[in-house]
């Protein structure tokens, strides 16, 4: 399968659209296939289709096989139990991780957090970036239009603005992504700057993190990852907190401090860092960070 762009019809999550898309899910598995789904949704006809690929993409629903009707992934219904509103950061914290470990749909996000270098830059130096890397892989060009839409969309997802920008319900600002804090945009500029200072990540997410990108697939009651792989691994801490050496190491700590060494522990491995982590599926992560 080819990696896909667009799907989001320019729209970035809005607040309420992922709960209402579970919430309708939830009383039929086979709404999305209704033409009208929409009108059920509360939404535009383009809007609707947005709903139904961030869903998708951000790792709440799967479709078993062909012909089958989407269902809740472990992450969405444990979110549907404990959050069914979508008002805790470490819930968007969960789904930006989900975004970005995959690879694809929605290239553009996983690429720009995983692989794009510059800490601040115009967004037109960031869709050229965006074209050389899909002309390195070998994949077909997009349009042009097209990777300018995904990098525009992503920018307004994850952007706070400053100044600050008055009421415009298209320029994506109730996106919560934003409240993560991992991208600034300087309007007098028309910059964008990559936040790589500590984040105030709840702990339980760090472990999220880990077991998602990170699982070496063994039968023990630790998870032990090196602090170079947690940097540096698509999707791992470092990335999806947009974290730098220090900064990964404070949250770590910060982990160990809070949670107990019962449930994290660093130790020297040569000249290596490793952390380990007590062994989870990333719902349970998830679960304990409700619970807690």
């Amino acid at each position: 399968m080819g990696m896909r762009f667009g799907g989001h019809e320019t729209f970035p999550v809005r607040e309420g659209w992922l709960s209402k898309g579970l919430g309708v899910l939830d009383d039929d598995p086979a709404a999305f296939d209704d033409p009208f789904v929409s009108d059920r949704l509360g939404v535009g006809r383009n809007m609707g289709k947005a709903i139904s690929h961030w869903l998708r993409v951000t790792g709440l629903i799967r479709k078993p096989g062909r012909g089958e009707f989407p269902e809740f992934t472990s992450t969405a219904q444990i979110i549907y139990q404990q959050d069914p509103y979508m008002l805790h950061i470490g819930t968007w914290w969960a789904l930006h991780i989900n975004l970005i470990a995959q690879e694809k749909e929605a290239i553009a996000w996983p690429w720009f957090f995983n692989r794009f270098a510059r800490e601040r830059f115009e967004k037109s130096h960031c869709i050229e970036q965006l074209r050389q890397y899909m002309t390195m892989l070998g994949q077909k060009q997009p349009a042009s239009k097209t990777l300018t839409r995904d990098v525009t969309c992503l920018l307004l997802s994850y952007a706070r603005p400053v100044p600050p920008e008055s009421d415009d319900p298209e320029d994506g600002q109730d996106c919560p992504f934003r409240q993560l804090g991992l991208l600034t945009y300087f309007r007098e500029s028309d910059t964008y700057q990559l936040n790589r200072g500590t984040k105030d990540v709840p702990p339980t997410l760090l472990g999220y993190a880990l077991a998602l990108t990170c699982d070496d697939g063994g039968q023990n009651d630790w998870l032990e990852v090196s602090f170079s792989n947690a940097l540096t691994r698509p999707a791992a801490p470092g990335r999806a907190f947009a974290l730098t050496a220090e900064a990964l190491a404070d949250t770590i700590n910060h982990a160990r401090e809070t949670l107990g060494e019962e449930v994290i522990q660093t130790r020297l491995m040569g000249s290596d860092r490793v952390i380990q982590v007590v062994r989870r599926e990333p719902w349970e992560w998830l679960d304990t960070y409700y619970r807690g």
